[in-house]
C-alpha cells in the first residue's frame, strides 16, 4: 500500500507545479513540493521529510502528513511513523484516510506492541472494501498469531556490548571465532551518511575484537582492505567448523536497493585471514 500511495504523491506533486500559473521561487510551496518528492524518489528519505514538514506548516494538507510517517516508515524509525499516522487518523472526520490504517498497524507490529497491532488489522480487515488490503490484513495478523505457537526464548539476553563494540550506528550478523574472538559488521558512524561527495568511504565492514578472560572485549578493529574491500558492504560473517574458513558477503547498493551481492571465502593462514575468493 505504501508503495502504492508514494506513486500517488508524485504525481499529486507534479499536478501542483503544472496548475501554478506564475514563475516559482526558491522558497514557494510548490518548489517545496518538488524539492520534497525529488528527494523521495531518489531515495533520500530524511530531506524528503524535511521539505515535506516545510511545505506541511504552509498549507496544512493531511496528504503531506501521511507522506512524512511513510518516510518514517522507510527510514524504519517506526515510532515517528506511528506517531505520524495517528495525528493523520485523528484528524480525519470523513474516513478519507481509511487505508492509512494498515501502514499505523504496520509501524505498532514492528515495535513489538502486538496487542495494539492485533486490533488495528482486525478492524481494518473487518471494514476495508478492498480484498488485496484486506488479504494483506489478514497476513499481517496470522504472522502475530503464529508467534503463539512458539515456547517463550528465555535462552538469549540482548544487552549493550559496551562501546568498545557498540557505536550511534547499527551492528550486525554477529559471530565468536574458536578463540572467543567477536566478529561482527557496521557502519561505524556517528551520524547520519549524507551522500554528497563529500561523505569518503562509509559502506559496512568487517570488525573484529578479541575477548578477555573476563569477559570483556577489547576495542574493535576493522579487518584490512583483503577483506573489507572498498565501496562495497561487508557483512553476514560465519565460520566452518573446524575454523578455518569464513564466509562473508559483498555487497554493492543503487540508492536503497542491492545491485549485486555475493558470498566470499577467506582461508586462515596462522593468525591472518587470506585474499577471499567467491
Amino acid at each position: 500500500m505504501l508503495s502504492k500511495r508514494l506513486i500517488i504523491l508524485f504525481a499529486y506533486c507534479t499536478m501542483a507545479l503544472c496548475l501554478q500559473a506564475q514563475p516559482v521561487t526558491v522558497s514557494s510551496y510548490e518548489s517545496m513540493l518538488e524539492t520534497a518528492a525529488t528527494a523521495a524518489d531518489n531515495n533520500d528519505y530524511l530531506n524528503a521529510i524535511e521539505w515535506f514538514e516545510k511545505a506541511y506548516k504552509e498549507s496544512k494538507d493531511p496528504n503531506l502528513q501521511v507522506a512524512i510517517a511513510d518516510m518514517y516508515m522507510l527510514l524504519r524509525d517506526y515510532p515517528k511513523a506511528e506517531k505520524t499516522y495517528e495525528r493523520v487518523i485523528k484528524r480525519d472526520k470523513r474516513d478519507e484516510f481509511f487505508d492509512v490504517r494498515l501502514d499505523y498497524a504496520k509501524s505498532m507490529k514492528f515495535q513489538g506492541k502486538y496487542k495494539q497491532a492485533l486490533d488495528e488489522f482486525n478492524a481494518f480487515a473487518s471494514a476495508t472494501e478492498s480484498d488485496s488490503l484486506r488479504n494483506e490484513a489478514k497476513l499481517e495478523l496470522k504472522g502475530i498469531l503464529g508467534m503463539e505457537k512458539y515456547a517463550e526464548n528465555i535462552e538469549a539476553a540482548v544487552s549493550f556490548a559496551s562501546e568498545n563494540i557498540n557505536s550511534p550506528s547499527a551492528e550486525s550478523s554477529p559471530a565468536l571465532y574458536s578463540d572467543g574472538t567477536l566478529y561482527f559488521s557496521s557502519m561505524n558512524a556517528k551520524a547520519p551518511v549524507v551522500i554528497d561527495g563529500q561523505e569518503g568511504e562509509y559502506h559496512a565492514k568487517l570488525y573484529s575484537a578479541s575477548r578477555s578472560p573476563q569477559g570483556d572485549y577489547a576495542k574493535a578493529a576493522a579487518l584490512d582492505e583483503a577483506i573489507n574491500r572498498i565501496d562495497f558492504y561487508n557483512a553476514g560473517v560465519s565460520f566452518s567448523l573446524d575454523g578455518q574458513r569464513m564466509y562473508f558477503t559483498r555487497e554493492k547498493f543503487t540508492n536503497n536497493s542491492v545491485k549485486n551481492a555475493q558470498i566470499y571465502v577467506s582461508k586462515r593462514n596462522g593468525d591472518k585471514w587470506e585474499l577471499p575468493i567467491p
